[in-house]
């Protein structure tokens, strides 16, 4: 019958992040070849501005002064603009197999990878404003008053349908496509609950291996091996960064190939029939 909507398929969610790890392991070597010089940048920015950090005085307070302040700044939106880059190059590869560059070191920040940047920093600040009221809603059941609760979880379901509707932009800026939130918004219809799951599951990784990476640095650190030691333990570390974000980097390219431009299929290692529920 006319009028009728035909109803939109509805992916599954861990065949998603199945082929985001699979397509991350396959592409290791890529992100080896493109995040090497990034991470010694970011160690070499480190070792130099050391000095001017916050530091730990003989009372273990943390001392931070204006020029700590500014340092702290650069340090966070160096390693912010290095990290797009690197999303940037490794997501166009993944999903365009076939232009996978062969140069053994990458180092390409212009537009493009300042406006991944940008939305991607615009998204996640959603995140975290969103999160940061659901302690408050907690409280609020706790005191017996369920409809303040219910007021403070406005700010992370608004938060989950609004990256988890816009996301797939970043592919396309990856693209060069353009930034169309629209398209991607329609793309994403039916799917809003299914795209966030996916991201939970595909953001996993990074925060478990941030926190070993933590104790392993803590560990590493109290064992005073030098210098040179420290200096192979930042690049260690800054490369490892990049390799743990890179699985949600790939979700959110599985998730534009199969909902945006099914012509992408050399991004998928199986039929894009095996990504949806029947």
């Amino acid at each position: 019958m006319s009028g009728i909507e035909t109803p939109r398929p509805r992916i599954a969610p861990s065949a998603v992040v199945r082929q985001g790890l699979a397509s991350t392991v396959a592409g290791f070597d890529a992100l080896l070849r493109i995040g090497w010089f990034p991470a010694l940048l970011l160690t070499a920015a480190g070792a130099l501005m050391e000095p001017d950090a916050p530091y730990l005085d003989a009372e273990g307070t943390i001392v931070i002064t204006p020029r700590a302040t500014m340092i702290l700044v650069l340090m966070a939106l160096m390693a912010t603009a290095l990290t797009a880059m690197v999303a940037t190059a490794w997501q166009r590869e993944m999903l365009q197999p076939d232009a996978r560059a062969t140069r053994r070191w990458h180092f390409r920040l212009g537009r493009r990878e300042l406006f991944y940047m940008l939305v991607a920093f615009f998204l996640m600040g959603l995140v975290f404003m969103g999160m940061a009221t659901a302690p408050g809603a907690f409280q609020a059941l706790q005191s017996g008053n369920p409809l303040g609760a219910v007021i403070m979880m406005i700010g992370p379901f608004a938060a989950i349908l609004v990256v988890s509707r816009s996301v797939m932009v970043l592919p396309s800026i990856a693209l060069d496509r353009g930034g169309d939130i629209a398209q991607v918004w329609r793309a994403a219809e039916g799917n809003t609950l299914r795209i966030a799951i996916a991201l939970f599951l595909g953001v996993l990784p990074m925060i478990a291996g941030e926190l070993l990476m933590l104790e392993m640095a803590a560990a590493v650190m109290a064992s005073d091996l030098g210098l040179l030691a420290e200096l192979v333990l930042r690049f260690v570390k800054a490369l490892m960064s990049f390799v743990l974000a890179v699985p949600v980097v790939a979700v959110t390219g599985v998730l534009y190939a199969l909902l945006v431009d099914p012509g992408l299929q050399g991004a998928l290692s199986r039929p894009r029939e095996a990504f949806f529920r029947s």
